[in-house]
């Protein structure tokens, strides 16, 4: 048989169909957490290297050390490397009774740490303690870089040194930003450019915070109760503006995406990557018709031999392309 004819192995269904209540509705946000996740090289090579040197990394008598490094400062994928069956299997590869108990121990994709679901407020937790103890560790990083900004702003008021101050922060502006600024600064002077190179620091501090701070945080948040329910939520939306260390989500369509959209999207993503790479080793009734026709058919013909319903993933070419952009930019933005 010709090579280039040769057929491939097809995605099986856990790779793709998950709509249409192929993942269970209960199991759908940690679906969307794990899915994503085995489709960033990022995280996995994190999961694979701490696996490796988690017992080099925790040293004892060093509770605090070994929370903020066991934790990674809370990053959500930490959680992953204490699961093997990450990244070899997809997530409805797994027994459904292990993934009953997952559902408990995965973040959600949407509402991690936060109250998504009604329940009666208990008190912290001492790993919530623990947690914190991190933060404040954390957070004396933070204030020690902005500290050194700080002290290299003072040092360089001499206007001839502010136009160079650029240069010595490459760690925080990028290589085009920094030559932006040296023009700009080159244009100034006295007041005019202090006022120029503090506004720098300031945009730098921000940075210090974004680089440290994970989009997932605890925080302390005096909360006077005898307020009214709109002045609390006034006052928080208030102090969230100012602390805010990362830019929202994007929102489309007037909602935030549900996790059964953005799953049922990476499905087509991955989907039309394979048909894409594969396309001359497709089997014959997909090889010899369109792109979009060949995928309609044979997420039909797989659905309908699983006794699942008998609907194309997409019904047209706009819904395939769509959905492969809303997965690749969602995996930029959360998972890059």
């Amino acid at each position: 048989m010709n090579k280039a004819a040769k057929q491939v192995v097809m995605p099986s269904l856990a790779v793709w169909d998950f709509d249409l209540k192929g993942c269970p509705e209960e199991e759908l946000e940690h679906c969307c957490f794990y899915e994503y996740a085995l489709e960033s090289p990022a995280v996995k090579r994190l999961v694979g290297s701490w696996r490796r040197n988690r017992k080099r990394l925790i040293r004892p008598d060093d509770e605090i050390g070994n929370t903020i490094t066991d934790r990674w400062y809370g990053s959500p994928f930490r959680v992953l490397a204490d699961h093997p069956e990450f990244p070899r299997k997809h997530w409805l590869e797994i027994d459904l009774c292990l993934r009953q108990q997952k559902v408990k121990e995965l973040p959600l994709n949407s509402r991690i740490l936060l109250p998504g679901r009604l329940s009666k407020y208990t008190g912290p937790h001492q790993s919530d303690l623990k947690r914190l103890k991190g933060e404040m560790i954390k957070w004396q990083a933070i204030n020690g870089e902005i500290e050194q900004l700080r002290r290299l702003f003072h040092a360089a008021r001499v206007a001839q040194s502010l136009r160079d101050w650029p240069d010595q922060l490459r760690f925080y502006l990028s290589d085009e930003e920094r030559i932006c600024r040296k023009l700009e600064f080159s244009k100034l002077s006295g007041a005019a450019l202090y006022r120029a190179a503090n506004q720098l620091r300031l945009e730098c501090g921000k940075k210090v915070e974004g680089l440290y701070r994970h989009p997932f945080e605890l925080v302390v948040y005096p909360i006077d109760w005898r307020l009214r329910p709109g002045e609390l939520v006034k006052r928080f939306q208030k102090w969230a503006e100012e602390n805010r260390p990362h830019n929202p989500n994007p929102r489309s369509g007037g909602h935030p995406t549900k996790a059964v959209e953005l799953l049922k999207a990476l499905g087509a993503k991955r989907l039309l990557d394979f048909f894409r790479e594969h396309k001359r080793k497709l089997p014959l009734p997909y090889r010899n018709q369109t792109l979009h026709g060949g995928l309609c058919d044979f997420t039909v013909n797989q659905r309908k031999a699983a006794g699942r319903p008998v609907k194309p993933l997409y019904a047209k070419p706009p819904g395939w392309n769509d959905g492969e952009k809303l997965a690749t930019a969602y995996l930029d933005s959360h998972f890059s």
